[in-house]
């Protein structure tokens, strides 16, 4: 179960047995490496655990499969993520439907979201908004992005922006 005392933050085996459930009950064998399992989580951890309050609101936007909203969820945060879930082995088999089970048994709120669908945050809702290898996907400018995101973000909210080293 996630962290049950959102009073206080998570400790360092919570923080470990986080990571280890996210990695073991991850529905795609092999999609959660050693690396992202010891030190991504761990490196978010950090961040969170310094900046946010237990139980805050974390929107992971472009989370891909939510496993960083998941990890986050099983520590304590309230956690919604979103993305399209269109990649190529997300529509393999019945990967899509796994993977909206695996965010619910991790208490993430999934939102699929569709380009025929209004923006569903129109007001700063988050304490925390989670854009994690998302930005390197984007053709045009970020600005109409960056807005939109810091628009749901609350007055004193972080944009946790992580793009990947070339």
């Amino acid at each position: 179960n996630p962290t049950s005392s959102p009073q206080q933050h998570a400790t360092e085996a919570e923080i470990a047995a986080a990571a280890a459930w996210v990695r073991a009950e991850f529905p795609v064998k092999d999609y959660i490496s050693a690396w992202k399992a010891e030190y991504t989580f761990q490196w978010l951890a950090r961040l969170t655990n310094r900046y946010l309050h237990p139980g805050a609101k974390v929107l992971d936007f472009g989370s891909g499969p939510g496993d960083m909203a998941a990890f986050l969820a099983r520590i304590g945060y309230s956690c919604v993520a979103c993305d399209d879930l269109l990649d190529p082995w997300h529509l393999k088999d019945d990967n899509r439907r796994k993977i909206l089970d695996f965010n619910q048994r991790a208490g993430v709120d999934f939102k699929v979201l569709t380009q025929d669908q209004p923006w569903p945050w129109t007001t700063p809702t988050f304490d925390l908004m989670l854009a994690h290898h998302v930005f390197e996907h984007i053709h045009d400018s970020p600005r109409p992005l960056l807005n939109l995101l810091a628009g749901c973000v609350k007055d004193n909210g972080l944009l946790l922006i992580a793009v990947p080293n070339a």
